[in-house]
């Protein structure tokens, strides 16, 4: 059985080139998250396969670096421990929400079936761009790493590393910074045509409707009632619920010695890559939080095809629970850069431009810290000290799908933020408070 994971890894990792889709990137002078994107696969439900379709077609949020490997869907069937005597998550109902109990129970389950099928050494392995063609020639290296933190490769290298105080700092930082960083975002995503809903909120005003006729309006109740169900009737569409479930890569010293001392290699040895993938208990994932997306949206709109819309609803409901979850957890919250600094007519200072906006949940008045990105040349460490703090004045409508849907705010390309007393300059950080 392990075998079998084992060649099945070797087909996923090596022959994937992993490293070589990040090279097509813009170079970046800052540091962030890393996020693998993961679907709850339905075959069972009416519209399982659209949604699986629409979400194998889209790309993870932009704000973070792409850490998916070939591994990017969970076939429901195949989760065990959430339900009594039955495979699968706990499933909410039409008109109910999952308890905080039974939110617990999925995530417990998601995370023992991760980590009983080594996810976690997925992810690790794409860190270090492991390649080759088989266990007997397969290799690691620093190359992404480097690219990612903003360092030069030749200076982390783990040989120079090990005889280094400042290639040891360099190596340390890149985990504290970058590798510890790295989550893995599972969506459990429910399709409820209109009809069903409509059904639910008929039911609900059929169940007022004898408060409203014997308390206040008499026969003008019914009236009232027959109108709003043949509103309910004529309405169309269909909208998406999305439970996401955040889990986080466990990276510390203990687990980052254990690589680099028993696994990490930039010459062929089988005999470390086989250690590297047999072990069973170093690299894991752990449990982070879960937000639930009520209602995205309903109807179609425009000449909005439904494929389409169905890509636009659910990248829209990962979106709006990948910023809830950075408004809780203050760990996952991304940092963006400044782009430009905002000048009127008279070349005096009005604020300040970055590429953040409603998909992100930014508001008018969002507070910010203003960061500035400190490299110590002599340790070898990163650091951020706080110049001021901010708040968003015009809000960018950067939501997916917005232009395809005819909606207002495009236009700017940006959002801005009001104007600090202190010094700042392109590429300084915000992130939010």
């Amino acid at each position: 059985m392990k075998r079998t994971k084992l060649l099945l890894l070797i087909s996923v990792l090596f022959c994937a080139n992993i490293y070589a889709q990040e090279k097509g990137q813009a170079y970046k002078e800052y540091s962030r998250s890393s996020i693998a994107s993961l679907n709850i696969y339905h075959p069972e439900d009416s519209m399982g396969q659209t949604i699986f379709d629409a979400f194998m077609s889209i790309p993870v949020p932009d704000k973070f670096d792409d850490h998916n490997v070939n591994v990017k869907y969970i076939t429901d069937s195949d989760i065990t421990g959430a339900r009594k005597r039955k495979n699968g998550l706990i499933k909410a109902k039409l008109g109910k929400i999952l308890s905080k109990k039974d939110v617990e129970k999925n995530a417990n389950a998601l995370l023992t079936f991760m980590n009983n099928n080594d996810l976690a050494t997925y992810y690790v392995a794409k860190w270090f761009n492991l390649h080759g063609d088989s266990t007997t020639d397969a290799t690691f290296n620093m190359e992404l790493v480097a690219d990612r933190g903003y360092y030069n490769a030749s200076e982390i290298d783990v040989k120079v590393a090990q005889q280094s105080a400042r290639g040891m700092a360099l190596l340390a930082d890149a985990g504290e910074e970058l590798i510890k960083n790295t989550y893995v975002l599972v969506n459990d995503i429910t399709y409820i045509p209109e009809e069903e809903r409509a059904m639910v909120r008929k039911a609900t005003v059929g169940v007022l409707v004898a408060i409203l006729d014997a308390a206040l309006y008499g026969d003008k109740a019914g009236a009232m009632t027959e109108g709003y169900m043949k509103f309910e009737d004529s309405r169309t569409g269909f909208a998406l619920k999305n439970h996401s479930y955040l889990f986080k890569l466990k990276w510390d010293d203990e687990v980052a010695a254990k690589f680099y001392s028993d696994y990490y290699t930039d010459e062929p040895n089988e005999e470390k890559i086989l250690a590297f993938f047999n072990d069973t208990t170093t690299f894991k994932l752990e449990y982070v939080g879960h937000v639930f997306d009520r209602d995205v949206e309903t109807g179609t709109k425009g000449n909005v095809n439904h494929k389409r819309m169905m890509e636009i609803l659910v990248t829209r409901s990962i979106d709006k629970n990948v910023a809830s979850l950075q408004k809780e957890h203050e760990e996952f919250r991304v940092k963006e850069p400044i782009f430009e600094i905002l000048y009127n007519k008279k070349g005096k200072c009005i604020g300040y431009a970055a590429k953040i906006g409603e998909k992100e949940g930014i508001e008018s008045g969002s507070k910010f810290e203003i960061l500035q990105r400190k490299f110590d040349e002599e340790t070898g460490k990163t650091t951020y000290r706080r110049i001021g703090t901010t708040k968003a004045t015009k809000i960018w409508n950067n939501k997916f799908g917005a232009a395809d849907l005819g909606e207002k705010g495009t236009e700017d390309g940006y959002t801005t933020f009001k104007k600090i007393s202190a010094e700042v300059l392109p590429g300084m950080l915000i992130r939010e408070l």
